[in-house]
């Protein structure tokens, strides 16, 4: 059972490592990075500087090693140390802070990361879904999103995305070519309340 001292502000964005049995995630407001055994209970955690955190995945063939998010930048963290590394930096955005929020890896490994954007408050259709290149390079693949959150692809060869504006509980489905991880048509989008 998980320590009553396990409390996450927002906690989000988890990863589970089944063969470990180990659950990550992460408490964004409280910019730290959890794990969990789900066996033991054993809670490890690591921090960074003050600033909203989303997104905890694991770099294919590097044990204990993770692509995370801290801000609007991107870093890898060695779980054993807490030592981070910065990877990329977000472009300026001229219209507020543009800050990652969630992501999530596609059957090729691919990572998508989508965006909020701040300026004395979130800017309503302000965010972005960005798709990350060899070299870190920031690939702008759709945008207009408020709170850019929750990703998937369909079983049946990924041919379809899903995205999640919690703004509005809005889902949007894309026709995707998991060949060039690109999104190909206009999305549908259902505003319907599901909570």
């Amino acid at each position: 059972m998980v320590s009553d001292t396990h409390v996450s502000g927002l906690g989000e964005g988890p990863y589970f490592d089944a063969e470990n049995g180990l659950l990550y995630h992460v408490d964004s407001v409280g910019s730290a990075y959890y794990q969990v055994n789900v066996e033991t209970g054993e809670v490890q955690k690591r921090t960074v500087e003050d600033a909203v955190v989303s997104m905890i995945i694991p770099f294919q063939g590097e044990e204990g090693q993770f692509i995370v998010s801290r801000g609007n930048t991107l870093l890898k963290l060695d779980w054993a140390t807490g030592e981070t590394t910065l990877l990329a930096t977000l472009p300026p955005n001229p219209n507020g802070y543009e800050r990652f929020n969630d992501a999530k890896c596609d059957p090729q490994g691919r990572l998508f990361i989508g965006t909020v954007l701040e300026s004395g408050g979130v800017v309503p259709e302000g965010g972005s879904l960005y798709r990350v290149d060899p070299g870190y390079v920031f690939t702008q693949v759709a945008t207009g999103f408020t709170i850019s959150n929750g990703m998937s692809w369909s079983n049946n060869g990924a041919t379809k995305f899903y995205f999640n504006d919690s703004d509005g509980c809005k889902v949007y489905k894309f026709d995707y070519d998991v060949s060039t991880g690109t999104l190909c048509k206009y999305p549908i989008r259902s505003s319907k309340n599901y909570y």
